[in-house]
């Protein structure tokens, strides 16, 4: 199975869910040219609206990426990087703070009106005063355009993340035209005074690929190509997805269908499946044990002596192994730092919103950023190798996981401050 709802439905369903894997059948009429057939995705429904401004739960968001396009977006399930879609290309500002995207002049909204600036500028600005789940990320960000086929974004903070979030499901771009026909706001008060969201979970105001034909949140959702679609033609004329749990969905799949995926398979639930069936998967979200080192909730998880047992002793490969071939150890929700001399730091941009704190010693420096407050980097006056440098591998801009898991990593003892030394044990890092 090919097209373009397939691989929007792969990528959205593994980034919500998490570990999970698809296991579908291809089936000879389904065709990438506005063919007859229809397909049934079957999942365990979690869904309230279809409208982008309010989406949050993973059903909702595979659904809303198939009906809404956005500025940018991911190449299948290649997420390092975002690509072009509503936007034929876009620049950053050397700060870091301002982007601009500039829009393709053949994208239609499903009523064949023109994807304009305006429509962009409408449907972020809705987005942040809807004040729904998504607005906190949205919250810094602001929209303006310089004409019919130019948006510039502007964020209050430093952030080189902008172009992944406008390539989220809640970023789909509305027709403000008919938006505001049907009770939509973007002004300040739109958490009040905007009445689109229950039209949105019976009629799309979007330019992707599908509209939607009738929603049941409980059971059924139906979705229709869209006959006016600027881009490749959908692989399917109709899509339905079921709700469905996860024993159902092995035993559905057991007697290959065809033109079905299952999306909530995984681990143990994928063996015994016909060879035939095609699966796939990426592993992105993970599992944590939590500890609480305040001595006054536990004298035991307190204990770094105990904590560092626990770790060594943790089986996490076997763990990992638990939820199928795509799972792997997690290197730990807490960003590491790479460790760098003085000659081989530079800091590039962003200075005036840092904030400096001294530990008791008042020895090393540590910055964070005043806005998050996350630590972005820390500099060591005193170690065995001189000054050196901490850096947050999550505040470097413009490099890729793909990138970072190609460098080697030398693990060093820190703890006990030998930092040209092997620590004696690294196998729970």
């Amino acid at each position: 199975m090919t097209g373009r709802l397939i691989r929007r439905v792969t990528v959205a369903a593994v980034a919500a869910l998490g570990v999970a894997a698809l296991a579908a059948c291809s089936s000879e009429d389904s065709g990438g040219n506005g063919g007859s057939s229809t397909l049934t995705v079957d999942t365990s429904f979690v869904v309230k609206s279809l409208d982008p401004g309010a989406v949050y739960e993973p059903t909702g968001n595979v659904i809303v990426h198939a009906l809404y396009d956005t500025l940018v977006t991911f190449d299948g399930s290649d997420i390092s990087k975002p690509v072009p879609d509503l936007a034929k290309s876009y620049t950053a500002a050397p700060d870091g703070k301002s982007f601009t995207f500039v829009l393709r002049d053949d994208a239609v909204f499903n009523d064949g009106s023109k994807v304009t600036a305006a429509d962009v500028v409408f449907s972020l600005n809705r987005l942040k005063n809807l004040k729904g789940s998504a607005a906190a990320i949205v919250k810094d960000l602001s929209a303006s355009a310089t004409d019919e086929h130019t948006v510039v974004v502007t964020s209050a903070v430093l952030n080189p993340n902008v172009p992944t979030i406008l390539a989220e499901p809640y970023a789909g771009i509305l027709s403000a035209k008919l938006a505001k026909q049907h009770g939509g706001e973007d002004g300040p008060d739109a958490s009040k005074t905007d009445k689109l969201g229950s039209y949105l979970n019976t009629a799309t105001v979007g330019s992707g690929p599908y509209r939607i034909e009738s929603f049941d949140a409980a059971s059924r959702i139906v979705l229709t190509a869209n006959d006016k679609y600027w881009g490749n033609k959908p692989a399917f004329k109709r899509v339905v997805f079921q709700n469905m749990d996860v024993q159902n969905q092995k035993l559905t799949m057991s007697k290959q269908p065809k033109s079905e995926i299952a999306l909530d398979l995984a681990g143990d639930s994928l063996s015994g499946l016909p060879g035939a069936l095609q699966q796939s998967g990426s592993a992105d979200s993970y599992y944590q044990l939590r500890l609480d080192a305040d001595p006054a909730v536990s004298e035991v998880t307190s204990n770094r002596d105990w904590v560092n047992a626990l770790q060594a002793a943790l089986d996490y490969k076997g763990l990992a192994a638990l939820f199928g071939s795509s799972g792997v150890p997690a290197a730990g929700i807490v960003p590491r730092p790479a460790v760098a001399r003085e000659n081989g730091f530079r800091l590039l941009a962003g200075d005036t919103d840092l904030t400096q704190y001294l530990f008791n010693t008042r020895k090393n420096q540590h910055y964070f950023c005043k806005h998050c407050g996350v630590r972005a980097f820390g500099v060591g006056t005193e170690t065995p190798i001189g000054k050196m440098y901490g850096i947050n591998l999550g505040c470097l801009a413009g490099v890729s996981e793909e990138e970072l898991s190609r460098l080697p990593v030398t693990y060093v003892d820190g703890l006990n401050d030998k930092w040209q030394g092997t620590p004696a044990c690294f196998t729970h890092l």
